[in-house]
């Protein structure tokens, strides 16, 4: 649960995160936004949301019950900066956790907090 705007605005920062969907929704509506469905991604096994087991892929809990959907923090990031800014930051970063910093960063400071 976010306590205030800038928690929310921390969110932002986190490249390599996965939100449920109702975290996702939280955060948009700090913000004034609504969460769009393109940006909820639904898996039905841990080789569907990462097919080649690459290390920096997506690794879900074991425990966790398919089908599952959430969010992807850097495509959250950038949704969001793109409403507030008109553009994403990110897109002159290679890695998405500087990308996801450079939205916060510049959100935080519209935002003047």
């Amino acid at each position: 649960m976010l306590d205030n705007l800038q928690d929310a605005v921390n969110q932002l920062s986190s490249g390599h995160a996965w939100y449920k969907v109702e975290f996702a929704e939280e955060i948009c509506k700090a913000f004034g936004l609504e969460l769009p469905k393109r940006l909820i991604e639904t898996y039905h096994s841990q080789h569907e949301a990462n097919p080649t087991n690459h290390y920096k892929g997506l690794f879900l809990n074991p425990d966790v019950k398919f089908p599952v959907s959430g969010v992807s923090s850097e495509h959250l990031s950038d949704y969001i900066a793109y409403e507030l800014l008109g553009y994403t930051p990110s897109s002159g970063f290679l890695g998405r956790g500087f990308g996801a910093q450079a939205n916060a960063r510049e959100v935080q400071k519209v935002l003047g907090l």
